[in-house]
This record gives C-alpha cells, structure tokens and sequence, in this order.
C-alpha cells in the first residue's frame, strides 16, 4: 500500500508499506492541522476456503483518508 501525507492537492510526503503496521512518526514534525493522511490499497489478497490467495479488486472508494487536527 501506499500511504500518503496530502496537504490540499500536494503529496507532501510517501511511503510503500507491505503490513498493517506503519510508524509515521518521522512524518510528526511534518504534518499540520488540514492535512490527511491517505491509504491507498495496492494488492489485496484474501483467503479461499482452500487456504489459497485470491486477488482482491480495488476501486478508487477503497482509499482511506484520515485528517489531521
């Protein structure tokens, strides 16, 4: 997944993270009250009842958006 510190239009600053865990502390100092921080999906996979991966398609509703007070 991609996530992204976004201040109105621009990409301030982004990461490429492969688990749910993600330390954005090296972004504290960076973010200001307005901005978002957005989760972009890029390969999701998920479990079949057989224990094999499936691809998972994502759409642009799949985007999170978190503000920043």
């Amino acid at each position: 997944m991609s996530v992204i510190l976004a201040r109105g239009t621009q990409r301030i600053q982004e990461m490429t993270a492969t688990s749910e865990s993600i330390d954005l502390s090296a972004w504290r100092s960076l973010m200001r009250a307005g901005d978002r921080i957005v989760i972009e999906p890029k390969n999701v996979f998920r479990m079949t009842y057989e224990g094999t991966p499936e691809p998972v398609t994502m759409t642009s509703a799949d985007l999170v958006q978190i503000p920043v007070n």
